[in-house]
């Protein structure tokens, strides 16, 4: 058995975006999406118009096959998918962590006290402080990842 799927791609980078698949390989649209897009912050629609740096792209997988945002890139070109590079998959992993980290301080109402409080402290902006526990969860993710051989 085919599953169908429909990808909307970034153009330039060939990251996949977003993807909606028909499981009895037929003809499958992708959803039109509004807003932003994470982690890359994409907006690819603005209305029902696909925004110019991105294209949809169609592909037929294996039904025990499926698309990996991380790992595997669109060729707009050969019309096929193809393997992310390592520099690729270090980026995404990098923006996935960044995102993580901003949400996990922006749904702490406690933390995000601590830093408003604690930014004029350090003569830093609130923004700035925020940055800087950003980047600190990141470090902290990526040693947890590599003693669990994540990485």
């Amino acid at each position: 058995m085919h599953v169908s799927y429909a990808m909307v791609v970034h153009e330039a980078s060939g990251r996949i975006v977003y993807k909606t698949r028909n499981k009895t390989g037929g003809d499958v649209t992708p959803t039109i999406k509004t807003g932003t897009l994470q982690p890359f912050g994409d907006v690819c629609y603005i209305g029902e118009t696909l925004q110019p740096d991105y294209v949809i792209g169609r592909t037929s997988l294996d039904d025990h096959e499926n698309i990996n945002y991380e790992t595997q890139r669109w060729n707009a070109e050969t019309e096929q998918l193809r393997d992310a590079t390592p520099e690729e998959i270090a980026s995404y992993k990098d923006v996935v962590s960044t995102a993580n980290a901003t949400d996990a301080l922006s749904n702490s109402k406690e933390v995000m006290a601590l830093i408003t409080v604690l930014a004029p402290l350090h003569e830093r902006s609130v923004d700035a402080l925020t940055d800087a526990v950003v980047a600190q969860l990141k470090q902290a993710r990526i040693r947890s990842d590599l003693s669990r051989g994540m990485l």
